[in-house]
């Protein structure tokens, strides 16, 4: 045995050994062991603990906890299962932490521990952030960026964008997409686009005919080798077609290879049109296999074995697990026991359904191609006996041509069988088939007759998608007659063929090249043309509207030198040139000449004000006309010529109210000058002209000397005018005369024209009552002096006159006469009222108020207060409520009324009499409620024990004495189960409560009452707690909350979550409220603040 293992066995005494010590063998050393050298281990070696200042490990330790106080190296592989503390910092050229998982970001955690999200991810080349995150302050990203993994995602800017946006590479990004488009576009520069879309567009350069391609430059061009004339897409060379092709119509192809579908798998069309399979429809070959259920189908079960071709039949009540258990009869098909199956049928095989027990009477079966049974299916369908009776049965021979899908269900109720799906290998075209699944037809080739796609879309040309899904575009079209492309790509050459011009799309030219006479034509009717002629380049538009060229600045320059002829630049002057320097341009106000302007011809300034800036303005036309058009002198009003002045404008206008030229200023005759009337003179500066003949002048003056008719003018020349037709009539003007003032007298004159011819004489108003009184005529006369006097028979029978006038009268009716005499009689009318009973005579009553009569017909109201009998008719049977009568008072003879109450009534049929209150001793039998029976001492009880019944004990208000008896519903009992029903039972109780738990332990403040104040302190230990009512009754408020609750399995509908109520989370302080909902096929969550919805994305396992 060596010295180390001598020393390793001696226990709790320090040892020293210098020297090289060798250890074979496991050594156990009872206390420390200190190495002040080094300490080479070729084996494992295994410690509880080791302090060392440098140890150096190079094979493989295991090391339960481990401290470092200065520095560790690795040069290896260190694998830590517990904690590793390094205080003073770690340097680890690879580290690897075992619970941390691959592509995840490593962070610091709570505790300053590393560790991962999976919402935070690396992939070595994409960071990816699931959730929200929010950087503060400038973040640089080098490298890819996507933002949003969902079209669903929104994006929002609210800063402003310094730099310039470009894509990651040409031609490869959208802005904007169909159906989700930018609203405006703002652009203070050029805007480069390779293709726009544009609800009009113009370029004068391109050919009637030719389709629009861009040019080398990303111009708008053409070429005479791609043509389309309004129905034929013509292309003249090579044609390629490198993206997706769109046939509309009916295509027939040798063979199709669709690299996504599976072999086996039924295809069918997908959600877009796409051929697609599914694992649940196969065919291999000889059987079709749909394990998926069929359209209109529910609660399939495994498909009913076919290989019996007997099947029993029996009639039961249907169960839950009834296809149609909701639908149709109560009572459902069993075919050999099982209730109702889906049944497959082979082709080649006869089936019979036996129907001889008892259960199938009036249950006879027949097969359909609806569930509803719409329509019978009878190819091949026997009927034999009927059904209930012995040998009954219905049998079906089933071959190829049988539909892929019957219904077997009773003649006579509905709903009570299930689906009849066809085995077999073929597919009968007579009938229609909806399938979920996929359709997989294998062969090398498969022939459709016609094949119709439901999401394809009339006159689209259909084309291989990118799995090979066949698919369509509105920008592929084919109307029968005319392929429609938009975008379409020509790789290569082309070459558009005319009748007489050709145009050719050079690829290596990038051109599309018009040969001369070559026309390019735009617009429906050719409104514009472009073309060469093989002397010139036109540009000629034959349509409506304005020949446009559009562009942001456009300049016009001569292709021999260079030199500019016109610019035309947004938002600044339009130029023309001479020599290339500008000679004419528009300015802001106007437009500006350089150099000379001759006008060699007419020249019209239309605008409202025109300003010559000159010196000295010569104007070699003799004539200057203003107002040039004006339609009459109104609308040549104000014209004329102003001088512009300091002290005010000086004038001389028309002004068309006053009919005449205006002047603002004096008008100064020169000397000797005079103003002439048709070339005579008027007025000059001292003589009135002689042709002045008449004046308006109101006065003259002093005339200090004159000649009127040749004699001299004297002051008392104008004297009285006697001589005739002088003065007119009209000239007199009476309205400023002073009125008589007082009435008309006869001796008053008036002036009349004597025979209205013209003279005029005096009248003395005492003339004009013989005249107008003379005119009157009728039942009135007036006299000269003005008496009336009203004329015989002209004043009719009760006309209100002064007179005792009165014409005859008459009177008619029974029992009336009546006449009247002449004028001044009194009209008498005779009654013959009698108060006795006389026929043919008026009633009256006598001074007591009665009268007599025989019979009166009539509906009467009222009292009759003296009637001594009535009419009584036997009723004995009527099941009516009639009123019962009686007296108004007490008394029992003489007048009295009668009167009834509404609640005081008989019914005839059953002998009963109703009231509200009974007083006084009864016998027979008393229904009702008697609030006060005051002399029944006893009632008579009968036995109910059994009944399952509510019923409701009585009580009465007091202890002892009269008392009425009551009921409460809420106090109720059941007699077949004992149970005593009340709100609240108060006081102790003895025996088993067998839905109660500790009911002796609680006292009654400790029952939960109506009262929301009262509370319950207990642990409650139940079975199972169920509301009163479905969705009424909440557990727990929106303010007062249950803290937790465990359950194994919580089955509940949607799913609310909120923390409101806690003031938000314990990560970002935010407060949520989400709802999950769940779908057929999805499971979703909505944020119910903002109002976004998410589908959750599941992994079926």
């Amino acid at each position: 045995m060596s010295r180390g293992r001598e020393l390793a066995k001696v226990g709790g005494t320090t040892q020293t050994i210098s020297g090289i010590s060798t250890f074979v063998g496991i050594s156990t050393f009872g206390s420390d062991v200190r190495i002040h050298g080094k300490l080479d281990v070729d084996g494992d070696i295994s410690y509880d603990e080791m302090t060392s200042v440098n140890s150096k490990v190079t094979g493989v330790s295991t090391v339960t906890d481990i401290r470092v106080d200065r520095n560790i190296n690795v040069a290896g592989i260190t694998s830590v299962t517990g904690v590793l503390d390094a205080n003073g910092g770690a340097t680890i050229s690879t580290l690897k932490v075992e619970d941390l998982t691959d592509n995840r970001v490593v962070i610091a955690g709570t505790g300053g521990e590393i560790e991962d999200s999976g919402n935070l991810t690396f992939d070595g080349s994409t960071l990816a952030v699931t959730g929200a995150a929010t950087v503060s302050g400038q973040v640089d990203f080098n490298g890819d960026i996507n933002l949003g993994n969902a079209t669903s995602d929104t994006i929002s800017f609210v800063g402003r964008v310094d730099t310039d946006i470009v894509p990651s590479s040409d031609n490869s990004s959208d802005l904007g997409a169909s159906g989700w488009e930018f609203k405006d576009l703002y652009l203070d520069g050029t805007a480069n686009i390779d293709a726009l879309i544009a609800d009009t567009a113009k370029v004068s350069d391109l050919t009637s005919g030719r389709v629009v391609l861009a040019g080398t430059s990303g111009e708008i061009e053409d070429s005479g080798n791609l043509t389309f004339n309004g129905s034929t897409l013509a292309v003249t060379g090579a044609a390629t077609v490198s993206t997706t092709l769109g046939v509309t119509g009916e295509s027939t192809l040798a063979s199709a290879t669709v690299s996504d579908l599976t072999d086996n798998r039924v295809v069918i069309a997908g959600t877009s049109g796409s051929l697609e399979d599914d694992t649940n429809f196969t065919f291999d070959g000889d059987q079709l296999s749909v394990k998926a259920e069929i359209a209109g189908f529910t609660h399939l079960q495994t498909p009913f074995s076919s290989s019996k071709i007997n099947i029993s039949v029996t009639v039961a009540t249907k169960t839950a697990a009834h296809r149609y258990e909701s639908s149709g009869s109560s009572s459902g098909y069993f075919l050999n026991g099982i209730e109702s199956p889906v049944i497959t049928l082979t082709p080649g095989n006869t089936y019979k359904f036996f129907q001889g027990d008892s259960s199938n009477t009036g249950h006879p079966i027949k097969f359909y191609l609806e569930a509803d049974k719409t329509t019978e299916y009878s190819t091949g369908v026997s009927v034999i006996g009927t059904a209930g009776s012995g040998g009954a049965c219905t049998e079906i021979v089933v071959g190829d041509e049988t539909p892929p899908v019957l219904f077997y269900m009773c003649t006579a109720h509905g709903y009570m069988g299930n689906a009849a799906v066809m085995n077999s290998n073929v597919v009968n075209s007579n009938y229609a088939a909806i399938l979920r699944g996929g359709l997989n037809v294998s062969g090398a080739e498969t022939v459709l007759s016609s094949a119709t796609i439901s999401d394809l879309t009339n006159t689209r040309i259909p084309y291989s998608g990118a799995s090979g899904a066949l698919g369509d575009s509105a920008n592929l079209t084919f109307d029968g007659t005319t392929v429609t492309a938009t975008g379409l790509s020509i790789n290569g050459d082309a070459t558009f063929t005319g009748a007489s011009y050709n145009a050719v799309w050079d690829k290596s030219d990038n051109a599309l090249e018009f040969a001369d006479n070559a026309v390019a034509k735009f617009g429906t009717g050719g409104d514009l043309s472009i073309y060469h002629d093989g002397s010139h380049s036109n540009v000629q538009s034959d349509g409506t509207g304005d020949l446009q060229l559009l562009g942001a600045d456009v300049c016009i320059k001569s292709s021999t030198n260079g030199h500019m002829l016109a610019k035309f630049n947004v938002g600044g002057a339009s130029k023309l040139y001479y020599n290339n320097s500008t000679t004419i341009e528009t300015t802001s106000g106007g437009g500006k000449v350089t150099g000379n302007l001759q006008v060699t011809g007419n020249l019209q300034i239309d605008g409202s004000t025109t300003t010559v800036s000159s010196t000295t303005m010569t104007v070699a036309d003799k004539n200057v006309v203003l107002a040039t058009g004006a339609a009459n002198d109104a609308a040549a009003d104000g014209g004329g010529i102003t001088l512009t002045s300091g002290d005010g404008n000086k004038t001389w206008n028309w002004v068309d109210s006053t009919d005449s030229w205006t002047s603002s200023e004096h008008i100064d005759l020169a000397s000797g000058k005079g103003y002439k009337l048709n070339n005579t003179t008027v007025l000059s500066g001292t003589t009135l002209g002689s042709s002045i003949v008449t004046s308006s002048l109101t006065a003259l003056g002093t005339i200090n000397t004159g000649v009127w008719n040749g004699t001299a003018v004297t002051n008392d020349y104008i004297a009285t005018i006697t001589a005739p037709d002088k003065v007119s009539l009209s000239a007199l003007n009476i309205d400023g005369g002073t009125d008589i003032g007082a009435a008309l007298a006869d001796a008053d004159l008036l002036i009349v024209d004597d025979g209205a011819g013209g003279t005029n004489r005096k009248m003395a108003a005492s003339r004009l009552p013989t005249y107008l009184f003379g005119k009157v005529t009728g039942d009135v006369l007036i006299a000269a002096n003005g008496a009336a006097t009203i004329q015989a028979n002209s004043v009719a029978l009760a006309t209100d006159t002064t007179g005792n006038y009165v014409a005859a009268g008459a009177v008619s009716g029974n029992g009336l006469s009546g006449s009247a005499g002449a004028e001044g009689a009194t009209f008498t009318v005779t009654s013959n009222a009698t108060n006795a009973n006389t026929a043919s005579t008026i009633v009256f009553r006598d001074g007591s108020g009665d009268f007599s009569a025989g019979t009166i017909t009539a509906t009467l109201s009222g009292t009759a207060t003296n009637a001594t009998h009535v009419t009584v008719a036997d009723n004995e049977s009527t099941n009516e409520n009639n009123l019962i009568p009686f007296i108004e008072d007490a008394s029992a003879t003489g007048n009295v009324g009668l009167e009834s109450d509404g609640d005081f009534s008989y019914n005839p049929s059953t002998g009963t009499v109703s009231a509200t209150v009974f007083s006084g001793a009864f016998t027979g039998n008393v229904t009702g409620n008697a609030d006060s029976a005051t002399v029944s001492t006893n009632v008579t009880v009968s036995a109910n024990n059994t009944a399952n019944e509510t019923v409701y004990p009585l009580f009465v208000d007091g202890a002892t004495g009269t008392q009425g008896c009551e009921t409460d519903t809420g106090l109720s009992y059941n007699p077949s189960t004992n149970v005593l029903t009340a709100g609240t039972f108060n006081g102790g109780l003895t025996g088993t409560a067998s839905n109660a738990a500790l009911l002796d332990s609680l006292d009654s403040s400790q029952f939960v009452r109506a009262d929301t104040a009262d509370t319950i302190t207990a642990t409650l230990t139940a079975r199972a707690i169920t509301p009163q009512a479905d969705s009424t009754y909440d557990l727990g408020t929106n303010s007062v909350r249950w803290a937790n609750v465990y359950a194994d399995d919580v089955r509940t509908g949607d799913l609310h979550l909120s923390n409101e109520h806690r003031g938000g989370n314990a990560i970002d302080g935010s407060w949520g409220h989400y709802q999950i909902q769940e779908g057929e096929d999805d499971l979703f969550i909505m944020n119910k603040r903002s109002g976004k919805k998410f589908r959750f994305v599941l992994e079926q396992v």
